[in-house]
């Protein structure tokens, strides 16, 4: 076995954002092939140098990295972006069983594979919506623009771009900087009906909704009651979210959000508070404040006092879409809430959010944006989730950022989170003094 040690001499201030990248940069090294595992560490006596050590099955395995994926890794981590310089070494492992091949990967990354496995039904969903439009074919001819699909075959604009990012992810479809998108080698070889090796058939006949009622139906035969396909239930959701945020989605975001200053955070849709608690419990000068539906307010209250917390964060009934805000705070949170609302919309929930910030006081935004990079988990949940907002935003982060910017705010600092459950970046931004409250 083989280790790369780096020394990484970290700029003044930019640690978090450091070691932000190095776990992006450890998500994507994972994959390639005969990586076995990795070592960052830390000198109580260099606060500013991290020690990192990646292990390899052998030195061709390495040099393969260093030649195919290295370059392409460090442009998606930035991790330069937050360093002077770097110490490089390259150790012959003499202790092998220290880095197990089998890797202890985080949790938030094994928690958000599991959920990945549970939302494969969109796959075949946005393939099938694909096929029956004949995208593959329209594609074939030239090069479109969601609005040219959009003129062709009708429909909203808003539905075709959220489509085409779920191809992507499927690596079927490709795009250009002037939004223009075609079939990849792949896609023009199975999906277009000239081809003799078209799998359109092929995908329709499995993808038949009563194949897939009767895949879901199997429960029967093992002595389950079907399911009820049409409920919905509020606490099996808010539990569904605190378990996400126990899963390392906490602790992603408590690493990544600066709250030194803040005395009062407001978090808009906090649900039963997982979120506003870790962070009370890492900031005791912090004191937060729940905005959500009335229908949340006794199990958030549970949480809250379970955690010992109720002298610090209280729950408010409070509808976002159409209320003023009721508190005033030196932040305020979006976690997860944003997505799926339209542009205009944000705009206004965030010209009401800019009023209720204290002076000085900063808007963080929390998301599972749509990524245009290299495929990754979380770019292919966030692509995926578009197929269940027809009308409202799937958003890149850079979307995101002229909307908050349009709502009066000056963005200064947006990272990506890795690895994710359900939260893949992070967007900070302060009101512009100048903005006419209306």
């Amino acid at each position: 076995m083989i280790c790369k040690r780096i020394k990484v001499h970290v700029r003044p201030g930019h640690l978090d954002q450091y070691l932000v990248a190095q776990r992006i940069w450890n998500e994507h090294t994972a994959r390639c092939p005969g990586y076995v595992g990795e070592f960052v560490g830390q000198s109580p006596n260099e606060p500013d140098v991290v020690d990192v050590h990646l292990y390899w099955q052998s030195r061709a395995d390495l040099e393969r990295f260093m030649a195919v994926d290295h370059d392409r890794i460090a442009a998606l981590s930035k991790a330069e972006d937050h360093y002077e310089r770097i110490e490089v070494t390259i150790l012959n492992a003499i202790l092998p069983g220290a880095v197990s091949a089998d890797r202890d990967e985080s949790t938030a990354a094994r928690a958000g594979r599991l959920q990945q496995v549970s939302e494969a039904f969109r796959e075949s969903a946005a393939l099938r919506v694909a096929v029956r439009a004949g995208v593959f074919d329209l594609l074939d001819q030239s090069s479109k623009t969601p609005a040219d699909l959009a003129k062709q075959c009708g429909g909203e604009v808003n539905a075709w771009r959220h489509l085409l990012r779920a191809l992507r992810v499927l690596e079927l479809v490709e795009s250009d900087e002037n939004d223009l998108w075609r079939n990849t080698a792949n896609a023009t070889q199975f999906l277009v009906t000239r081809s003799p090796m078209c799998q359109r058939d092929m995908i329709l006949h499995n993808t038949q909704p009563s194949y897939i009622t009767r895949a879901f139906g199997f429960a029967e035969h093992i002595g389950l009651a079907a399911d009820d396909a049409g409920s919905t239930d509020h606490a099996l959701f808010l539990s569904a979210m605190s378990a996400t945020a126990a899963a390392g989605q906490a602790d992603i975001l408590m690493s990544a959000i600066d709250l030194v200053g803040v005395s009062t955070l407001i978090d808009v849709g906090g649900a039963t508070g997982p979120y506003s608690i870790a962070l009370c419990r890492a900031n005791p000068q912090l004191n937060a404040v729940i905005l959500d539906q009335p229908a949340t307010i006794p199990l958030a209250d549970k949480a809250i006092a379970e955690a010992g917390l109720s002298n610090r964060i209280r729950i408010v009934e409070y509808d976002y879409r159409s209320s003023p805000f009721p508190e005033r705070g030196d932040a305020i949170l979006f976690s997860n809430v944003l997505r799926g609302e339209t542009a205009d919309e944000i705009q206004r929930i965030l010209a009401r959010a800019r009023t209720a910030l204290n002076e000085g006081g900063k808007l963080i935004v929390t998301d599972l944006f749509v990524e245009t990079g290299s495929p990754t988990a979380s770019a292919w949940r966030a692509a995926m989730f578009g197929i269940h907002l027809p009308p409202g935003t799937n958003y890149t982060m850079d979307e995101m950022c002229e909307v908050i910017e349009k709502a009066g705010f000056n963005v200064t600092r947006k990272i990506t989170l890795s690895p994710c459950v359900v939260m893949n970046g992070l967007i900070e931004a302060t009101p512009i003094k100048t903005w006419a409250s209306t």
